[in-house]
């Protein structure tokens, strides 16, 4: 006993040091968020840097509080900037024309009106950030100059931000560290790591984002006339939003399906499943047995060709919008490589002889440029659409803003070009008009695009237009015989509640009936694109149309699919 009782001694002194140790970082941690809030101006400049994941990257965001509760924020996207002044559940804010409005920084609705106008409603300051964050932090400790404290998983890939497109996150870890000066913090790094797995590969991921704080108790700031006035203005009513039992039912017969994609292909058949592709690094597939729950398969491209970073430098494999077609023993996949805003593009080609990743003969090989559009043209190559005419007829359009959607005939023995009969030719035309689709029914050709807005999640503007002919060359006439390449195209399908900007249209005829599948952007899930399949009917004098007062007792489509409706 006499040895052991010293031994204990010590055991337990070191303990109490240590716990000692950890009181004394907890406080001191905690005396300076206090501060912050206690004096409540500061100034701060947050950014963040992403590595394995795609996709656009605001610049750093500049903030100031100031004693009468009022928040300055500015925050860079390329050569501009977004401003946003708030003042208590009031906002004012500019866009891209730099005017500003008026907004309530409580959501009244599902669109927020404008991208600066969503980034007001979710930005934390850092106070409220910490008061959060530090709370969930094990092991605080100290290294060097830094107070460092772990995440747990759930809030590690929190911070990820992750928009997951059918993979699993694995091994999420987290860190914070903290630097106080003289009682003051004036700096922390919140970073995080994890895998994205998916059935062919594992793809490591972080984020770090670093808040740098100064001026705390002394931060000025004169707000701007414009925002003075536009705080002083009535806020707009919007629509109220539909119960949660009304969102669902809504979304059940829009045909919401639970994976997030976009710019979805056309749906094909293989070995008893079926297939669609959409953007994304490699290019995502996703298959299903029943057009209900889809699964994610392997990425078409696991690398980045050559004459891709040669053609754009800034190119890592993010490809849009790509469109598949069966054409005698092959599949062929035409797929978009641009970069956002610009018409130096091309539509390029890969081909397989099956989609079934099992079968031994899989295997995309990648066959090249199939046409491309450089600054000096008038139009923009990506979206491919593909058909193939009841003649036998391989034609492409394609198409993005600039002078409108196009036209192209291709071989069907190679899936490129035809050189004898490869005229451009003209379909529609639009302010904001991209993602055709064309598809022959009943002795018409029927042209569907998108007019409007896309990718900004809530505030997104897409709508389906569509026209029809009786050559596929045009012109395509709408409901009014208005030509398409003069503004014309007759509305099918629009923002509703929480289904809002549905866009890249594709039909799919299977037995007696049709299908039309597109993404949209769920106010339910904050403006996540998401997969829709509903069905289309005709009317009687041969328009395409969807339900106008959707239901939630539609049948779901493969119920009612008999094995002998399966090609």
């Amino acid at each position: 006993m006499s040895k052991t009782l010293p031994s204990l001694l010590v055991i337990f002194g070191w303990f109490t040091l240590n716990l000692h140790a950890k009181d004394l970082i907890s406080n001191q941690l905690s005396m300076a968020i206090e501060e912050l809030e206690t004096k409540r101006s500061y100034r701060w400049v947050s950014e963040s840097e992403l590595e394995g994941q795609s996709g656009f990257r605001p610049g750093a965001m500049r903030g100031t509080t100031v004693a009468d509760d009022m928040i300055a924020l500015s925050i860079s996207f390329g050569s501009r900037d977004l401003q946003t002044v708030i003042d208590g559940e009031k906002a004012a804010v500019t866009d891209r024309d730099g005017r500003w409005e008026t907004i309530a920084m409580k959501d009244q609705g599902y669109s927020s009106g404008k991208s600066s106008a969503s980034i007001a409603r979710n930005v934390e300051t850092p106070v409220e950030e910490l008061k959060k964050l530090v709370p969930l932090l094990t092991f605080l400790r100290t290294e060097d100059d830094w107070i460092v404290g772990d995440l747990p998983a759930n809030a590690a890939e929190d911070h990820l931000e992750i928009r997951r497109g059918g993979e699993t996150v694995r091994r999420p870890t987290g860190i914070v560290r903290f630097r106080i000066n003289h009682g003051s913090l004036t700096k922390y790094v919140v970073r995080a790591e994890a895998e994205l797995v998916n059935e062919d590969r594992t793809n490591k991921v972080s984020r770090t984002k670093t808040i740098q704080l100064r001026d705390v108790g002394t931060a000025k700031w004169d707000v701007p006339d414009g925002a003075s006035e536009a705080l002083q203005r009535p806020i707009k009513k919007s629509e109220p939003r539909l119960s949660e039992a009304a969102e669902a039912s809504l979304l059940k017969a829009r045909g919401k399906r639970d994976i997030g994609v976009h710019d979805p292909s056309s749906i094909v058949k293989c070995d008893g499943e079926y297939w669609f592709f959409s953007t994304g690094t490699g290019i995502y597939s996703w298959h299903s047995q029943d057009l209900q729950t889809w699964k994610r398969g392997p990425r078409v491209f696991s690398g980045t060709a050559t004459w891709v970073t040669e053609m754009i430098p800034s190119q890592r494999g993010h490809y849009w919008a790509p469109d598949i077609i069966e054409l005698g023993d092959r599949y062929l996949l035409y797929y978009s490589v641009s970069s956002f805003g610009k018409n130096t593009s091309a539509i390029a080609l890969a081909s397989t002889t099956t989609l079934n990743p099992n079968d031994p003969a899989f295997g995309w090989t990648d066959e090249g440029i199939v046409i491309q559009s450089t600054r000096d043209d008038d139009f923009n190559a990506i979206d491919p659409a593909l058909i193939q005419t009841q003649s036998g007829e391989l034609w492409m359009s394609f198409g993005s803003f600039w002078s409108g959607l196009k036209l192209i005939r291709l071989d069907p023995q190679t899936g490129k070009r035809d050189a004898a009969v490869g005229k451009l030719h003209s379909i529609a035309n639009y302010r904001q008009i991209e993602a055709p689709h064309i598809y022959q029914h009943d002795g018409w050709f029927y042209l569907f695009v998108n007019w409007g807005k896309c990718c900004s999640g809530v505030d997104s503007t897409y709508n389906i237009r569509v026209g029809r002919s009786r050559d596929i060359t045009g012109p395509y006439l709408d409901k009014e015989g208005v030509d398409m390449a003069n503004g014309g195209g007759t509305l099918l399908l629009e923002s509703e509640g929480p289904f809002i900007g549905p866009g890249h249209a594709n039909v799919l005829h299977e037995d007696d009936r049709y299908w039309l599948s597109c993404h949209y952007y769920d106010g339910t899930e904050r403006g996540r694109s998401r997969l829709s399949i509903q069905e289309l009917t005709w009317s009687e004098d041969g328009w395409p149309q969807v339900a106008e007062h959707p239901t939630s007792n539609l049948v779901p489509i493969r119920e009612e699919l008999t094995q002998e409706s399966v090609r």
